[in-house]
């Protein structure tokens, strides 16, 4: 389940990434490493 809403969120989140993103200008930095950004997402959920 988790796993799941995690992907939905990750291509979401991908879609966004090739547009500047002002509010969070980490973003693309973390885009660049998937691992990373899944620790995010699960930090941001927990």
């Amino acid at each position: 389940s988790q796993e799941f809403m995690g992907n939905k969120k990750r291509v979401r989140l991908k879609q966004v990434t090739p547009r500047p993103c002002e509010e969070n200008p980490g973003v693309a930095a973390v885009s660049s490493t998937e691992i990373q950004l899944n620790r995010s997402y699960t930090d941001s959920a927990l």
